[in-house]
Parts: C-alpha cells; sequence; structure tokens
C-alpha cells in the first residue's frame, strides 16, 4: 500500500482546486489507521494470559502414576481469580488428585470437581491482592489405565480474570501429552534339579538351589543327606543302615546288645526251659 502511495503522482491546478490536498489528508489518514490497527493488535497481544504444565509430556506403563505441575502467567495484567478447567480421556488414565499451591485462596467455589466419568477437572482460585507474576498453582496426579496416547486439554471455559474482571487468558491449546506402555512380559525361570554326591558315594538328585545337603559328622556312623525347602522344613532324603556300617570288631558287641534286649531275654527264658524239660525226660527215662 505504502508503494501504491508512493506512486501517485501530484500534477498543479488552478488557485481555488484542492484535489492535492485533499490527496495528502488522505494518505495521512492511512498512515494514521495502519497505526493504531498495530498497536490495539500488540496491545492485545501483551495482555493475553495463559495456563502451561511441567512437565508437558509422560511416559510410563500401564497402573503407573505421574504428576504435573499446573502454572498461570497473567501476561501484563493483574489478575486476582483463577479458573482453571481441563479435559482427559477417561479411558486412557484419572486424576487421582489436586493439590494447590501456597498464597492461593481455594475451595470457596461450588464448580471445583474432579469428574473421572466424563474427564473433566474444574478447579478455581483467588490470589489477594491480585499477581502480575508467574504462579504455580498447584500439582495434579494421575494413574494410567492401558495402554495408548491422550491429551489433558485446557478448556476454553478457563479464566484469568483481572482487575475489571476480564478474562485474559488465550488459550494456545497448552496440553499434556501421555504415552502409556505395555509392560514386558516376564519370562518364566524354571531350575534344573541338582544332583549332589555324599561322600559315601550315594548319588541324590531333586534338590533346587534351595536346598542343602549335610551329611552325618562321623564318617564311622550312619551318614544323613537333609533337604532344607524354601518354609525351612527338613526331610531326610537318605539313611545308611547302621549293619552297613558295622564292622567285624564291633560284631560281638552288636550280638551281646541284640541279646540283652527284650526279645533276647525271652529267648534265653525259653531255651533254659526247653533244657529243663530235656533233661527231666532223660532222668525219668533211666
Amino acid at each position: 500500500m505504502l508503494k501504491f502511495l508512493d506512486k501517485l503522482k501530484f500534477t498543479s491546478t488552478p488557485k481555488g482546486c484542492g484535489t492535492s490536498r485533499n490527496l495528502a489528508n488522505m494518505k495521512k489518514n492511512i498512515f494514521i489507521g495502519i497505526g493504531l490497527f498495530l498497536g490495539i493488535a500488540m496491545t492485545g497481544m501483551a495482555m493475553a494470559g495463559s495456563v502451561s504444565f511441567y512437565p508437558a509430556t509422560a511416559t510410563l506403563l500401564e497402573g503407573n502414576s505421574f504428576s504435573s505441575s499446573v502454572s498461570v502467567n497473567p501476561g501484563s495484567e493483574k489478575i486476582y481469580s483463577v479458573k482453571v478447567v481441563l479435559n482427559y480421556p477417561v479411558d486412557k488414565f484419572e486424576i487421582t488428585g489436586f493439590n494447590f499451591s501456597d498464597g492461593w485462596m481455594s475451595g470457596f467455589s461450588p464448580e471445583d470437581k474432579i469428574d473421572n466419568t466424563n474427564g473433566v477437572l474444574v478447579k478455581t482460585a483467588g490470589w489477594p491482592g491480585g499477581t502480575s507474576d508467574i504462579k504455580s498453582l498447584g500439582t495434579i496426579s494421575f494413574k494410567s489405565k492401558v495402554s495408548g496416547t491422550g491429551e489433558v486439554l485446557v478448556s476454553s471455559d478457563s479464566m484469568l480474570l483481572n482487575g475489571q474482571n476480564n478474562n485474559v487468558i488465550s488459550l494456545a491449546n497448552p496440553a499434556i501429552s501421555v504415552t502409556i506402555n505395555e509392560p514386558e512380559p516376564v519370562e518364566e525361570v524354571i531350575s534344573e534339579p541338582e544332583v549332589s554326591t555324599t561322600e559315601g558315594g550315594e548319588v541324590v538328585t531333586g534338590v533346587s538351589n534351595d536346598e542343602e545337603v549335610i551329611e552325618g559328622e562321623d564318617e564311622g556312623d550312619e551318614e544323613t543327606v537333609v533337604a532344607t525347602t524354601e518354609g525351612g522344613d527338613e526331610i531326610l532324603r537318605s539313611e545308611v543302615d547302621l549293619e552297613e556300617n558295622v564292622d567285624e570288631g564291633n560284631l560281638l558287641a552288636t550280638v551281646m546288645e541284640t541279646l540283652f534286649s527284650g526279645m533276647g531275654i525271652t529267648l534265653i527264658i525259653l531255651i533254659i526251659v526247653v533244657v529243663s524239660v530235656g533233661i527231666s525226660i532223660r532222668k525219668k527215662k533211666k
């Protein structure tokens, strides 16, 4: 447009004719209009407030939790009250809580809610005396459900109100982008049975990694293999027969021990009775 105006040629006209003056005034008015338009646009941009999240992205597994901080920026204004409305996909995750940061007056609005059925969060608060600084509004806590992606969006119902009760928020589609992954499958570990050999040459199988083989303290005595389970119980695996470990030098002691046991005494008495009866019969025959 400016180039077009520069190309305008003004020719001399007779006195009393205001054509050149009118064109000059028109050019001046055009410049003024352009300046006013740019000034109003720049002023509107400077006044805009905003809502932001940190972190603005999250990647997690199904069933895990994450949180994000919500901040408000008044822009060039001083704001006195805030209303943040968020929308989120309830099939992917849910909101488990919202904690306001220090300094805010909250809890006075009946509109406040966390609706995990329709995917809506509404939180309102006020700053005593107003603030023109960036402030942390609070922290949102989420819990994921199933794998997939989803976003937390700032609704157009959100507000940052200045002293004239004007909403100065600019919705530039701030969002939290969430990616939910499936947990990796857990491989089942199957332990192979161990094979252990005692000092006596016995082979023991079926003992797991948690089992312990314990041999008898004296090599000449019985040898015992014990398996310890995860519950702490001890299981007798095998027992070496005492008769196999008795050497020839202890054979007599073993026989005497057997004779003087309860069965041995009965046998001795029976032998004495039989011998006595036999003697009596021989005497009568003579």
